[in-house]
């Protein structure tokens, strides 16, 4: 049943983020990094019967603290100044 929830956020990101690179709403390395998270969550699922599973583990982490960095400068770019 995991496998299913991963799979299905995975192509969520993979979709999420080709409408990101489409819609050129983000700039620069923030429009990559939904599709390069969903990418990411595909590669790492045949990784979990190896023993570098804690090394895509890592990865997975800094991709998605990069998402949220991502979301965060955006949001904060977007937001008029007082």
């Amino acid at each position: 049943m995991l496998s299913i929830g991963t799979l299905l956020t995975a192509i969520g990101l993979i979709m999420a983020g080709t409408a990101t690179l489409r819609g050129g709403v983000w700039a620069g390395w923030r429009c990559y990094t939904p599709l390069g998270l969903g990418v990411w969550m595909i590669a790492m699922m045949p990784l979990q019967f190896t023993p570098a599973l804690p090394v895509a583990v890592g990865v997975y982490a800094l991709a998605v603290m990069a998402l949220g960095l991502a979301m965060l400068v955006e949001g904060s770019e977007r937001e008029p100044r007082r």
